[in-house]
């Protein structure tokens, strides 16, 4: 048995991972595939038998007997070369990388180039106590594509582009095979297709370098596009600045002139809802969507405000150097007046006298 202060899981038995394919130049064929319900995968805590799993069989052998979750898989095929590595690593619960479609049917609305994020269990990093890898990547799995298939459906039926989140082109599977073994074995991974989009993640950007004015740019457009998914039903649940790619177009079009205001050719993108909540009932077979005003605008001011301890908000601390509050009071105040008191609840008890307050209202 393992000694878990002393032994590293991925690499039990002094037996390495394989390499990780994922460079440029793999190939792989993937083929259609629907997950399970995300709401089914309730829980993805280590059970005993994973952890005595985990302490007495290496990583790769726990892979090959452990398959994901069905869900259905289709007929349609594609072939994918790896051109480029976006975010490749051990120790993740996906990799991601720019694929080239090379072969097989595209559909009309699908480009040849495009980002394949695949969350391969073999990956992560087994060493973290209370997680069981294989559920919690199936559970990133589904409710990733939920949330993006949810809110395409929403944008769709409500006139709305796909401006600020990829566009979304479908779930897949395909089959990693594994050469060194006797015989060489397969392992199925899932994975998504998701539009290519240029940018620079917003973690990687120094916050000193860029003008007060554009730091409130990209921070009001991350608000409001974070508000305006919420009332299409998902909750991003991880709107951290490493989830936030970053463009900018210096002009709008080749014909077009510099604008005056470069810092207003910036756009933000949101990426990675394997965390997100889609609706706001906790048990929507129980509990209704309307008693939490599903459908309804709620107001920054209720739901981005902060105290000093409410997150997302104070990880952007080195990006702001102005008074929070009083800036997001200024950017919506407009809202005010929509904000009715069953919208209090999206306040911290916290925080309710100080914004509640702010807002000349009480309590009834």
């Amino acid at each position: 048995m393992a000694d878990p202060f002393t032994d590293d899981y991925n690499t039990l038995h002094n037996i390495p991972k394989p390499a990780l394919p994922y460079i440029p130049g793999f190939e792989f064929t993937i083929t259609e595939h629907t997950p399970p319900n995300h709401r089914v995968i309730k829980k993805y805590l280590l059970t005993r038998e994973e952890a005595f799993q985990r302490e007495n069989t290496d990583v790769l052998t726990r892979c090959f007997n452990k398959s994901p979750l069905p869900g259905h898989t289709g007929s349609h095929t594609l072939r994918l070369k790896i051109r480029k590595q976006i975010r490749v690593s051990d120790g993740k619960s996906s990799q991601i990388v720019l694929v080239e479609v090379i072969s097989n049917q595209l559909p009309e609305t699908m480009p040849t180039t495009l980002v394949a994020k695949l969350y391969d269990p073999l990956y992560w990093d087994h060493y973290q106590d209370s997680v069981d890898p294989f559920i919690y990547i199936d559970k990133e799995y589904a409710t990733e594509t939920a949330a993006y298939q949810h809110l395409h459906r929403q944008l769709h039926e409500h006139g709305e582009t796909t401006t600020h989140i990829p566009h979304f082109y479908g779930s897949y599977t395909t089959d990693i095979t594994h050469p060194d073994t006797t015989p060489p074995r397969n392992r199925p991974v899932r994975l998504i297709l998701l539009e290519h989009i240029s940018g620079l993640p917003m973690d990687t950007l120094n916050p000193h370098t860029l003008s007060q004015a554009t730091r409130k740019i990209i921070l009001e457009q991350i608000i409001t596009v974070e508000s305006h998914i919420y009332k299409l039903g998902v909750d991003h649940f991880d709107t951290y600045p490493r989830n936030i790619l970053i463009q900018h177009h210096p002009h709008p079009s080749p014909s077009s002139p510099p604008s005056p205001s470069p810092e207003k050719n910036i756009q933000i993108t949101l990426l990675d809802f394997g965390h997100a909540k889609i609706g706001r009932s906790p048990n929507p077979e129980i509990i209704p969507e309307s008693d939490f005003l599903g459908g309804t605008y709620i107001s920054p001011i209720l739901r981005w405000t902060t105290n000093g301890r409410r997150e997302p908000m104070d990880s952007y601390h080195e990006w702001v150097d102005w008074d929070w509050n009083d800036w997001i009071f200024e950017v919506y105040g407009a809202d005010v007046g929509g904000i009715t008191e069953e919208m209090y609840q999206w306040l911290p008890y916290t925080m309710e006298e100080m914004i509640v307050g702010r807002l000349g209202k009480g309590r009834v």
